[in-house]
C-alpha cells in the first residue's frame, strides 16, 4: 500500500539522518586528521612518503604489517592508533595492494592513504552536514554541495573506469593509475 511505500522511504531517510550524525571514528582518523591540513598534492605526497619512511623501519622500502602497527604506535598520535591484523586487511584492500611478501610499497602506501583521506573527507562532511544544517542553513547548504560533488566527481572517475563504482575499483585511480593497476594487475587481481 502507499501507506508502507511512504513509511518505508521515511525510515530510510531517518536511518540516513542518523548515519549522517554517527560520529564513528575509524582506526586511521587520527592521522588522517593530521593529513588532511595539506596546500597541494604535492605537499600531501611529501607527507605520506616521510610518514613512509618512518614506519620502514628495516628500509627495506615495503612496510609489513608489524612495521606499519609498531610504527603508528610510536607516532604518539591522540587519539593512539591501534591497528589490527583485520584493520590492516582492509586498508590494503584484502592483501591486494601488498607484494608478495605481504608488505606494502611506497607508491601502494601513498594510494592507500589518498584513497583513506578521500574517504575520511566525506565521513567529516556527513557527520557535520546535520549539524551544521542546524545551526547555519547556508554552512549546511555549502557541506550538501560539497558532499554531492565529491560523490560527482567519484561517479565520473567510474565512468573513466568502466562505469564501476565501488571502493576497490577507487584504489586504481590515485595516485597513478598505470603503477597501481600494473601491480595489482600482475596479482591477478
Amino acid at each position: 500500500s502507499n501507506a508502507e511505500k511512504v513509511r518505508t522511504v521515511i525510515d530510510a531517510a531517518q536511518k540516513s539522518h542518523k548515519d549522517e550524525l554517527s560520529t564513528d571514528v575509524l582506526v586511521l582518523d587520527p592521522l588522517l586528521a593530521g593529513l588532511s591540513h595539506y596546500s597541494s598534492s604535492d605537499e600531501l605526497s611529501c607527507r605520506i612518503k616521510t610518514l613512509f619512511e618512518i614506519l620502514d623501519r628495516d628500509h627495506s622500502q615495503s612496510i609489513s604489517y608489524s612495521e606499519f602497527a609498531n610504527g603508528l604506535r610510536v607516532l604518539r598520535i591522540r587519539p593512539p592508533i591501534l591497528l589490527s591484523k583485520e584493520d590492516f586487511d582492509t586498508v590494503t584492500h584484502r592483501g591486494k595492494l601488498l607484494n608478495s611478501h605481504g608488505e606494502i610499497g611506497l607508491t601502494e602506501f601513498e594510494a592507500l592513504f589518498r584513497f583513506q583521506l578521500k574517504l575520511y573527507v566525506q565521513r567529516f562532511l556527513a557527520s557535520n552536514m546535520s549539524r551544521a544544517s542546524r545551526e547555519n542553513a547556508q554552512m549546511g547548504s555549502i557541506l550538501f554541495f560539497l558532499k554531492y560533488v565529491s560523490q560527482q566527481v567519484d561517479q565520473v572517475g567510474a565512468s573513466l573506469r568502466g562505469g564501476k563504482i565501488c571502493e576497490e575499483d577507487d584504489i586504481h585511480q590515485d595516485p597513478v593509475p598505470t603503477t597501481i593497476e600494473t601491480t595489482l594487475g600482475d596479482k591477478g587481481g
